[in-house]
């Protein structure tokens, strides 16, 4: 088979859609005849060397302007340019190279490929949605104590026309499946495919080290508990925490935090660090934790990049007992689960893996087996056994 992947994020660039994207279109390249990843135009040249990871020659990246405001003449948020400039490129792609599906992740751009394939101006278009957009746009206005009503109702509109429209879905996990199941209108095709791990990096991670840090790697969304951690670490004392991401505003909410609750001497804020280089951070953990809260993102459609990078690293890992994790993880077998949002446990889960280091082990070789089963090249593979039924649909 061969498709198009088409997404407006800039190639390469830090944001963890980005690094998803082309993880799962080099996971495709090994199984398709050719993947063209259609995306924007970033400042780094050289995604290859900035993901760590190698480009197949079958996989084409084709980086299309994005007309952000530095370009003068346009709204910072208009990514109309990009849709038309992607569209004319798939077309030519269908024409030139025999493109027969196209794959967004991107909600605007799903919408505006759909009405041209309504046209018939295009293959089937299949959409890999990462959440419902309305609720987590409603749950994220209500913590900021905002009034949407009516954006949330053309956001709905929009999510409604994408969901009936394709010609199939793919998503991160069963909650996620089961919900747009249920409350949309779909064709009935849709493929659960978490997301998954390159395996070449993890080999030169060390053995593990029984006094390193606790780490925890990723972004500070308020969803994702990082300050839960941190109220954590004032019932576990001696611990020492690195926190390895987070964009400067949040690294400076969470540094205040810190500084409030007594902990900022033991707290490293190592901010972000490109893909390659990962692993250093985690070879040098003696846990890695997931404290994820209990938001809907978290508890219906999260499939953590960080999870199966920890998992492949061969480290123990405490993380919160939720739906999307217990899809990957087992409490007692390949992590300890604790109640979500809730810094004494947290604190206790680490201090007993510190302690029992037999445990420790047991577990981190465990997650390191069962991390197997999540790869790109797995991902990968999935979703292009998918597309072809979608295909011959």
């Amino acid at each position: 088979m061969r498709l198009a992947y088409v997404d407006p994020q800039a190639y390469p660039s830090a944001a963890p859609e980005s690094l998803q994207t082309f993880h799962t279109c080099v996971g495709l390249a090994a199984h398709a005849e050719g993947v063209w990843l259609v995306g924007g135009r970033g400042s780094m040249p050289d995604a290859e060397a900035y993901y760590g990871v190698r480009q197949p020659a079958n996989l084409v990246l084709l980086r299309l302007p994005r007309f952000r405001r530095e370009q003068g003449w346009v709204r910072p948020s208009w990514t109309a340019p990009f849709h038309f400039l992607a569209l004319a490129t798939v077309r030519r792609l269908v024409h030139d190279e025999g493109i027969e599906v196209v794959l967004i992740r991107n909600l605007k751009v799903a919408r505006f490929f759909l009405r041209a394939h309504r046209r018939r101006a295009l293959p089937p278009v299949v959409f890999e949605s990462h959440q419902v957009f309305a609720d987590t746009f409603r749950e994220e206005a209500a913590r900021q104590g905002r009034d949407v009503a009516g954006k949330l109702r053309r956001l709905a509109a929009l999510e409604a026309e994408v969901y009936r429209e394709a010609a199939g879905l793919i998503v991160l996990t069963h909650q996620l499946a089961a919900i747009l199941g249920e409350r949309f209108a779909t064709r009935g095709l849709i493929q659960v495919a978490p997301d998954g791990v390159d395996l070449r990096g993890p080999l030169s991670v060390a053995a593990n080290a029984a006094d390193g840090p606790v780490t925890y790697l990723g972004n500070f969304h308020p969803w994702k508990g990082v300050e839960v951690l941190v109220r954590a670490m004032t019932h576990a004392p001696g611990i020492r925490l690195a926190l390895v991401g987070g964009e400067s505003g949040a690294r400076a909410r969470i540094a205040a935090l810190a500084r409030e609750l007594g902990v900022s001497g033991r707290v490293r804020f190592v901010g972000p660090v490109p893909p390659s280089t990962r692993w250093r951070y985690l070879a040098e953990a003696s846990v890695c934790v997931l404290p994820l809260t209990r938001s809907v993102f978290g508890t219906s459609f999260t499939s953590p990049l960080k999870l199966f990078e920890y998992m492949a690293a061969a480290r123990p890992i405490v993380a919160s007992d939720l739906p999307t994790l217990r899809e990957v993880l087992r409490d007692g077998e390949n992590a300890l689960l604790v109640p979500p949002e809730d810094p004494p446990a947290l604190a206790a889960a680490i201090q007993r893996l510190q302690s029992d280091r037999a445990l420790a082990e047991r577990l981190a070789a465990r997650a390191a087996q069962d991390v197997r089963a999540y790869t790109w090249d797995t991902r990968g593979k999935r979703i292009l056994e998918f597309l072809l039924t979608v295909g011959a649909a």
